[in-house]
C-alpha cells in the first residue's frame, strides 16, 4: 500500500494499525517512495513468550496474527471421575 506524507500525517493511527496487522506501507513524497512502515520482526515481539520467540526466530513456529489476553479459568469441581465420563460418552 502506498500513502503520501500528508495522508499519513492526517491518518497516522489508521496506517499504524494496518502495519500492526501485517501490511507494509510505502510512504511517498510527490509519488517517490521515501520510507516504509512495516510490522516489527516477529521474533522481537514483546507480547509473545520468550520460548515462542525463540521458535519463531529458528523457523520452527510462526507468530500468531493476534495475541489475545484471556481471563483466568475458574476451577470446576467434578462430580464424577474423568474415566466415568469418558466411558459414558463412548457408550462403554
Amino acid at each position: 500500500m502506498d500513502v503520501g506524507i500528508r495522508e499519513l500525517k492526517a491518518h497516522l493511527s489508521r496506517y499504524v494499525q494496518a502495519a500492526r496487522e501485517g501490511q507494509q506501507i510505502v510512504v511517498t513524497d510527490r509519488g517517490v517512495p521515501v520510507a516504509m512502515l512495516t510490522p516489527p520482526p516477529l521474533d522481537s515481539r514483546e507480547d509473545l513468550p520468550p520460548a515462542l520467540r525463540r521458535l519463531i526466530s529458528g523457523g520452527r513456529a510462526t507468530a500468531p496474527a493476534l495475541v489475545m489476553s484471556l481471563p483466568p479459568l475458574t476451577p470446576v469441581r467434578a462430580t464424577r471421575s474423568v474415566q466415568h465420563i469418558l466411558d459414558e460418552d463412548r457408550g462403554d
